[in-house]
Protein backbone atom coordinates (compact mmCIF):
# COMPACT_ATOMS: atom_id res chain seq x y z
CA UNK A 1 0.00 0.00 0.00
CA UNK A 2 1.33 3.24 -0.90
CA UNK A 3 3.14 5.96 2.13
CA UNK A 4 0.62 8.57 1.19
CA UNK A 5 0.30 10.26 4.20
CA UNK A 6 2.70 12.58 5.90
CA UNK A 7 2.80 12.57 10.27
CA UNK A 8 5.54 14.97 11.59
CA UNK A 9 5.89 16.17 15.09
CA UNK A 10 8.31 18.24 16.97
CA UNK A 11 9.31 21.25 18.71
CA UNK A 12 9.77 25.16 16.62
CA UNK A 13 12.08 23.75 14.28
CA UNK A 14 8.70 21.91 12.88
CA UNK A 15 5.85 24.44 13.57
CA UNK A 16 7.89 27.34 12.16
CA UNK A 17 9.56 29.17 14.90
CA UNK A 18 10.93 32.55 13.13
CA UNK A 19 8.99 33.14 9.92
CA UNK A 20 6.31 34.73 11.81
CA UNK A 21 6.78 38.07 9.34
CA UNK A 22 5.59 35.45 6.60
CA UNK A 23 2.53 33.40 8.10
CA UNK A 24 1.42 36.46 11.41
CA UNK A 25 -1.14 39.15 9.41
CA UNK A 26 -1.86 42.88 10.27
CA UNK A 27 -4.66 43.99 8.59
CA UNK A 28 -4.61 41.21 5.83
CA UNK A 29 -0.57 42.04 5.79
CA UNK A 30 1.95 39.77 6.73
CA UNK A 31 3.63 41.30 9.47
CA UNK A 32 7.01 41.10 7.40
CA UNK A 33 5.03 43.78 4.56
CA UNK A 34 5.38 46.01 7.84
CA UNK A 35 8.40 45.69 10.07
CA UNK A 36 10.78 43.46 7.09
CA UNK A 37 11.09 40.32 6.70
CA UNK A 38 14.81 40.57 8.41
CA UNK A 39 13.07 41.84 11.53
CA UNK A 40 13.92 39.88 14.90
CA UNK A 41 11.33 41.96 17.22
CA UNK A 42 8.12 40.32 15.78
CA UNK A 43 5.49 43.09 16.69
CA UNK A 44 4.02 45.99 14.54
CA UNK A 45 4.74 49.44 15.17
CA UNK A 46 1.33 49.87 16.98
CA UNK A 47 2.20 46.76 18.93
CA UNK A 48 0.58 44.35 17.33
CA UNK A 49 1.88 40.96 16.89
CA UNK A 50 -0.91 39.50 14.00
CA UNK A 51 -3.09 36.83 13.73
CA UNK A 52 -1.51 33.57 12.73
CA UNK A 53 -2.29 32.12 9.08
CA UNK A 54 -2.03 28.70 10.18
CA UNK A 55 -2.48 27.26 6.23
CA UNK A 56 0.48 30.09 5.19
CA UNK A 57 2.79 28.49 8.22
CA UNK A 58 2.43 25.16 7.41
CA UNK A 59 3.50 25.70 3.55
CA UNK A 60 6.31 27.26 5.07
CA UNK A 61 8.00 24.47 6.74
CA UNK A 62 9.52 21.23 5.98
CA UNK A 63 6.78 18.68 6.44
CA UNK A 64 5.06 20.03 3.57
CA UNK A 65 7.84 20.50 1.64
CA UNK A 66 8.66 16.89 2.32
CA UNK A 67 5.43 15.74 1.55
CA UNK A 68 5.83 17.29 -2.06
CA UNK A 69 8.90 15.13 -2.67
CA UNK A 70 7.08 12.35 -0.96
CA UNK A 71 3.81 13.07 -3.31
CA UNK A 72 2.28 12.81 -0.03
CA UNK A 73 -1.69 13.03 -0.71
CA UNK A 74 -2.05 14.58 3.11
CA UNK A 75 0.34 16.01 5.62
CA UNK A 76 -0.19 16.55 9.39
CA UNK A 77 1.94 18.44 11.17
CA UNK A 78 1.75 18.65 14.97
CA UNK A 79 4.81 20.51 15.70
CA UNK A 80 4.93 23.12 18.25
CA UNK A 81 7.11 25.99 19.43
CA UNK A 82 8.94 25.31 23.16
CA UNK A 83 7.15 21.81 22.69
CA UNK A 84 8.58 18.94 24.89
CA UNK A 85 9.72 15.30 23.94
CA UNK A 86 6.63 14.66 26.68
CA UNK A 87 4.11 16.50 24.25
CA UNK A 88 5.34 14.56 21.53
CA UNK A 89 5.07 11.42 22.40
CA UNK A 90 1.47 12.60 23.96
CA UNK A 91 0.13 13.94 20.84
CA UNK A 92 1.89 11.55 18.49
CA UNK A 93 -0.30 8.65 20.65
CA UNK A 94 -2.87 10.50 20.72
CA UNK A 95 -3.09 10.97 16.71
CA UNK A 96 -2.19 7.46 16.02
CA UNK A 97 -5.00 6.25 18.17
CA UNK A 98 -7.87 7.81 16.55
CA UNK A 99 -6.67 5.98 13.00
CA UNK A 100 -8.18 3.29 11.51
CA UNK A 101 -6.11 0.58 9.85
CA UNK A 102 -6.01 1.70 6.45
CA UNK A 103 -5.06 4.92 7.32
CA UNK A 104 -2.26 3.60 9.79
CA UNK A 105 -1.03 1.35 6.80
CA UNK A 106 -0.70 4.30 4.81
CA UNK A 107 1.20 6.89 7.14
CA UNK A 108 5.33 7.49 7.42
CA UNK A 109 5.83 8.97 10.31
CA UNK A 110 9.12 11.63 11.19
CA UNK A 111 9.91 12.70 14.11
CA UNK A 112 11.84 15.55 15.15
CA UNK A 113 13.06 14.76 19.12
CA UNK A 114 14.01 18.19 20.76
CA UNK A 115 16.00 19.43 23.79
CA UNK A 116 15.69 17.88 26.86
CA UNK A 117 15.29 19.74 29.91
CA UNK A 118 11.61 20.77 28.17
CA UNK A 119 8.25 19.29 30.09
CA UNK A 120 5.12 19.67 30.18
CA UNK A 121 1.97 19.44 32.64
CA UNK A 122 -1.56 19.10 32.67
CA UNK A 123 -3.27 21.98 34.17
CA UNK A 124 -6.98 20.89 35.09
CA UNK A 125 -8.66 23.70 35.95
CA UNK A 126 -7.67 25.43 32.07
CA UNK A 127 -7.72 22.34 30.68
CA UNK A 128 -4.63 22.66 28.93
CA UNK A 129 -1.33 21.04 28.76
CA UNK A 130 1.69 23.86 29.96
CA UNK A 131 4.41 23.86 27.62
CA UNK A 132 7.60 24.40 29.87
CA UNK A 133 10.68 25.69 28.74
CA UNK A 134 13.13 26.79 31.37
CA UNK A 135 14.62 29.56 29.88
CA UNK A 136 10.84 30.73 29.38
CA UNK A 137 9.43 32.21 32.20
CA UNK A 138 5.31 31.87 31.73
CA UNK A 139 3.45 29.60 28.76
CA UNK A 140 0.13 30.27 27.50
CA UNK A 141 -2.46 30.27 30.25
CA UNK A 142 -0.11 28.97 32.74
CA UNK A 143 0.02 31.28 35.75
CA UNK A 144 3.26 33.37 36.28
CA UNK A 145 3.58 32.51 40.05
CA UNK A 146 3.73 28.84 39.20
CA UNK A 147 5.91 29.34 36.40
CA UNK A 148 8.57 31.13 37.75
CA UNK A 149 8.52 28.67 40.92
CA UNK A 150 8.43 25.77 38.53
CA UNK A 151 11.36 27.25 36.59
CA UNK A 152 13.41 27.96 39.54
CA UNK A 153 13.17 24.31 40.54
CA UNK A 154 13.98 22.99 37.27
CA UNK A 155 16.40 25.21 36.93
CA UNK A 156 18.25 23.94 40.19
CA UNK A 157 17.37 20.20 39.69
CA UNK A 158 18.24 19.61 35.81
CA UNK A 159 21.15 17.83 35.08
CA UNK A 160 23.02 15.96 31.81
CA UNK A 161 22.44 12.69 33.71
CA UNK A 162 18.65 13.06 34.06
CA UNK A 163 18.53 15.12 30.17
CA UNK A 164 20.38 11.40 29.11
CA UNK A 165 18.07 8.81 30.83
CA UNK A 166 14.96 11.20 29.68
CA UNK A 167 15.84 10.74 26.19
CA UNK A 168 17.02 7.63 25.79
CA UNK A 169 12.88 6.57 27.66
CA UNK A 170 11.45 9.02 24.61
CA UNK A 171 13.31 7.57 22.15
CA UNK A 172 12.02 4.16 23.31
CA UNK A 173 8.39 5.59 23.77
CA UNK A 174 8.70 6.05 20.26
CA UNK A 175 9.94 3.10 18.73
CA UNK A 176 7.09 0.94 21.08
CA UNK A 177 4.71 3.24 19.77
CA UNK A 178 5.37 2.92 16.16
CA UNK A 179 5.79 -0.76 16.51
CA UNK A 180 2.26 -1.18 18.52
CA UNK A 181 0.44 0.86 15.80
CA UNK A 182 2.64 -0.95 12.65
CA UNK A 183 3.73 2.60 11.76
CA UNK A 184 6.75 3.45 9.50
CA UNK A 185 9.02 6.24 10.86
CA UNK A 186 12.51 7.97 11.02
CA UNK A 187 13.35 10.40 13.98
CA UNK A 188 15.89 13.16 13.71
CA UNK A 189 16.91 15.36 16.67
CA UNK A 190 18.08 18.84 17.22
CA UNK A 191 21.06 18.11 19.65
CA UNK A 192 21.78 14.88 21.09
CA UNK A 193 22.56 14.37 25.04
CA UNK A 194 25.40 12.31 24.24
CA UNK A 195 27.53 15.02 23.20
CA UNK A 196 30.93 14.90 25.45
CA UNK A 197 28.94 12.78 28.10
CA UNK A 198 30.52 10.14 30.56
CA UNK A 199 31.83 6.49 28.90
CA UNK A 200 29.36 5.28 31.38
CA UNK A 201 26.35 6.01 29.07
CA UNK A 202 27.98 4.72 26.04
CA UNK A 203 25.60 1.63 26.32
CA UNK A 204 22.36 4.03 26.11
CA UNK A 205 23.92 5.79 22.98
CA UNK A 206 24.20 2.10 21.36
CA UNK A 207 21.07 1.03 22.36
CA UNK A 208 19.08 3.66 20.79
CA UNK A 209 20.85 3.66 17.65
CA UNK A 210 20.38 -0.07 17.18
CA UNK A 211 17.04 -0.04 18.30
CA UNK A 212 15.05 2.88 16.78
CA UNK A 213 15.02 3.93 13.16
CA UNK A 214 17.10 7.36 12.76
CA UNK A 215 17.13 9.44 10.01
CA UNK A 216 20.94 8.82 9.13
CA UNK A 217 21.76 5.52 10.92
CA UNK A 218 22.64 7.26 14.95
CA UNK A 219 21.40 9.44 17.37
CA UNK A 220 24.54 11.73 16.61
CA UNK A 221 24.35 11.42 12.71
CA UNK A 222 20.93 12.63 13.14
CA UNK A 223 21.27 15.82 14.53
CA UNK A 224 20.56 19.46 13.38
CA UNK A 225 24.38 20.16 12.82
CA UNK A 226 25.29 17.04 11.22
CA UNK A 227 22.48 16.85 8.93
CA UNK A 228 23.74 20.17 7.35
CA UNK A 229 27.28 18.29 6.69
CA UNK A 230 25.27 17.09 3.82
CA UNK A 231 25.14 20.71 2.19
CA UNK A 232 28.09 21.79 0.92
CA UNK A 233 31.44 21.97 2.54
CA UNK A 234 30.86 24.98 5.11
CA UNK A 235 27.35 25.40 3.89
CA UNK A 236 25.02 25.50 6.64
CA UNK A 237 21.48 25.42 6.26
CA UNK A 238 19.85 28.52 5.67
CA UNK A 239 18.54 30.10 9.17
CA UNK A 240 16.21 32.75 9.71
CA UNK A 241 17.39 36.36 10.62
CA UNK A 242 19.47 36.25 13.76
CA UNK A 243 18.11 32.54 14.88
CA UNK A 244 19.35 29.10 14.50
CA UNK A 245 15.75 27.99 13.18
CA UNK A 246 15.74 27.38 9.64
CA UNK A 247 14.69 30.29 7.09
CA UNK A 248 12.05 29.86 4.29
CA UNK A 249 14.69 28.11 2.28
CA UNK A 250 16.24 26.65 5.20
CA UNK A 251 12.58 24.44 5.53
CA UNK A 252 13.27 23.66 1.74
CA UNK A 253 16.68 22.72 2.21
CA UNK A 254 15.77 20.58 5.13
CA UNK A 255 13.29 18.83 3.45
CA UNK A 256 15.58 17.94 0.71
CA UNK A 257 18.03 16.53 3.32
CA UNK A 258 15.53 14.58 5.13
CA UNK A 259 14.14 12.91 1.61
CA UNK A 260 18.01 11.94 0.66
CA UNK A 261 18.01 10.08 4.12
CA UNK A 262 14.53 8.75 3.49
CA UNK A 263 15.23 7.12 0.42
CA UNK A 264 18.86 6.04 1.02
CA UNK A 265 17.60 3.79 4.07
CA UNK A 266 15.01 2.49 2.25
Amino acid sequence: MKKDILFANGCSFTWGGALEPWFMFVDDKPLGEIIGYDATEFRSPSGHTGIENTNVREKLVWPHHLGNLLDSSSVINLGMGCGSNQRIIRTTLEWLSNQDRETLDRTIALIQMTETSRYEYYEEEQDNWARCKVDVCQQVSENQEVAETRNMSRLSTFTQTEGIIEFVKDCLSIKQIMALYGVEYYMWTLTSPFYNTNERFKKYNNLIDSSCAWINHTVIDSTFGALESYKAPNEKITSAPSSLHPGVEGHKELAEILHFYMIANS
